[in-house]
């Protein structure tokens, strides 16, 4: 069964004329919008500069540190008595299947590990050329709202705009 998909471009005219409609109504409260607007890049910053990501370099350190399998990280205490010379002979009679075992599995970690490398690299560049790109908007921003006092004659903050010389 197909899903119909939606007029976007419909969506919004729909939306903005009610947005229109409510404003001239009186429904809006005066200034909703530059509170909004203050609101959302509050926000915006918070959740941006003080929030860290997940250290994924962490992570990276602790599958290198694993890498390469070795069999003689296996660990052949016990708790039993005589149980550490067991699992030693055990081991020493093993070591043939132990090792092709380890080599299989260290065969499939290490394209793993490259691949976690190259999507840990990714996300850091993503990342910053967000913070980049918010940073920009910041800025475009306040370009714009200084040309739209200068434009209307009201302070940025929206009150009337201070006149130099005059009290």
């Amino acid at each position: 069964m197909e899903s119909e998909v939606p007029d976007v471009d419909a969506l919004v005219a729909q939306l903005q004329a009610r947005v229109e409609e409510r404003r001239r109504s009186g429904f809006y409260p005066p200034g909703l919008e530059e509170d909004m607007a203050l609101h959302a890049r509050t926000m915006l910053h918070h959740h941006t500069r003080s929030r860290p990501g997940p250290d994924l370099r962490a992570h990276l350190r602790q599958v290198e540190v694993a890498l390469p399998f070795d069999a003689g990280r296996i660990p052949a205490g016990s708790g039993v008595p005589g149980g550490e010379l067991i699992h030693k002979t055990v081991a020493k009679v093993t070591i043939r299947q132990t090792q092709g075992a380890l080599a299989e599995v260290e065969n499939f970690a290490r394209p793993v590990r490259d691949a976690l490398v190259a999507i840990v690299d990714a996300l850091e560049g993503l990342m910053e050329s967000v913070r980049g790109d918010i940073d920009a908007l910041y800025e475009r921003q306040a370009v714009q709202e200084r040309a739209l006092a200068v434009a209307t004659g009201l302070a940025p903050d929206g009150g009337p705009r201070a006149v130099p010389g005059e009290p």
